[in-house]
């Protein structure tokens, strides 16, 4: 029941992108939005959760369990506010609400594990809390796409809100639960490389969650647009990257432990989510390739913050981890909110999805290049 609920933490404080990702089509053309606008919106979910990410994480480091409820109850608020949405303005005020939400994500959730599971059981507990996103994009792929037909895209998104509502609830049952559990944190020594493992991963986190952010926010409407594929059959393709995002996440997050640094399945991780983004890149020329692209891209770029918070957590003090992640996931949410628009204006200009690709692509690499710039250091040190 613990570990569900952190993973449907982290579902809840991303499901905003997904379900405005998977009903776009629907939502601009509703709207008289342009793909740039959509982009914007996306930026401002995640600049947000930038913005107050590190507040929330020394705030989830005094009160974990009331900062647990208020990350579903303005998740729910978010959806319910863009459902709502007579205009663009209403759009970008659901995004901003959500995005405080997913600011909370992650330092709430890896305070608790801190809190609550064993150091021999981090790995495995933090692959299946972040699972949750990527359950997220898969619920909402498979879901609302059928769900707007019938009702339209405003109760598709209202009826979204129910599923943080309900965590909410089920979090204020369990919160006893919670606050009494056992500290795992015993083994809560400060490393002395902690902050420079912070500082790398929060740029080389940047670079991944701004191509990632791009890919999640784009390939629906480009299989639509480009491809010539339906709305169901581009919500399943963004299932497909949820759902191979929830087995990279929980594979890679127990997998990794076994390595002798995070470092090395970083490495390899960056690489993978490179090729996906060139199989993305090609997939106008082979439309089949989308699909291997898709299954791709969730099972390398998104499974990278499973290992990054497993390298976080072992190189910084427990008392202190909702601060430090705040502080990455900076990296990340400004990453997220600089890719979707970047690509937006990109296919906007130039009237293709090419150069967005190899956008992608470029981000991918720096990725991938500091990466082994950091295992050089490391190695040295």
């Amino acid at each position: 029941m613990f570990v569900a609920l952190l993973a449907a933490a982290t579902a809840s404080a991303t499901f905003f992108q997904g379900a405005l990702s998977v009903l776009a089509a629907e939502v601009i053309a509703s709207l008289d939005m342009s793909r740039s606008m959509l982009g914007i919106a996306f930026a401002v979910f995640s600049l947000t959760s930038g913005v107050f990410s590190p507040s929330l994480g020394r705030l989830a480091d005094r009160s974990v369990v009331r900062m647990l409820t208020v990350l579903f109850g303005l998740s729910a608020i978010g959806l319910l506010v863009a459902a709502a949405a007579t205009s663009y303005v209403w759009v970008l005020l659901g995004a901003l609400i959500g995005g405080v939400a997913l600011g909370a994500g992650n330092p709430v959730t890896n305070k608790l594990i801190l809190h609550g599971i064993s150091q021999a059981r981090r790995g495995l507990a933090l692959g299946i809390k972040q699972a949750g996103p990527p359950l997220g994009l898969f619920m909402a792929g498979i879901a609302l796409p059928p769900l707007a037909s019938l009702v339209g895209w405003r109760w598709a998104l209202a009826v979204a809100a129910g599923v943080p509502l309900a965590g909410a609830v089920v979090a204020r049952v369990v919160a006893g639960g919670v606050a009494d559990l056992p500290s795992g944190s015993d083994d809560e020594s400060t490393t002395s490389n902690g902050d420079n493992a912070a500082g790398w991963l929060t740029a080389i986190g940047f670079a991944v969650a701004a191509g990632a952010g791009a890919i999640i926010g784009f390939l629906p409407l480009y299989s639509i647009e480009e491809l010539g594929l339906s709305a169901g059959a581009a919500g399943w393709l963004a299932a497909v990257v949820g759902v191979t995002g929830i087995v990279a996440r929980v594979a890679w997050g127990a997998a990794a432990p076994r390595f002798r640094h995070p470092i090395v399945p970083l490495t390899i991780l960056a690489a993978a989510s490179l090729a996906a983004s060139l199989l993305i890149l090609i997939s106008g020329q082979l439309v089949w390739l989308v699909w291997v692209a898709a299954a791709s891209a969730g099972l390398s770029m998104l499974g990278w913050h499973s290992v990054a918070w497993l390298a976080l957590l072992s190189s910084v003090a427990a008392s202190g981890v909702g601060r430090s992640t705040g502080f990455v996931q900076v990296g990340s949410s400004v990453g997220f909110a600089v890719g979707p628009p970047l690509v937006g204006v990109l296919i906007d200009t130039t009237g293709a999805y090419a150069p967005a690709w190899g956008l992608v692509a470029g981000l991918f690499a720096a990725a991938l290049a500091m990466t082994l710039l950091w295992r050089r250091s490391h190695i040295r040190a």
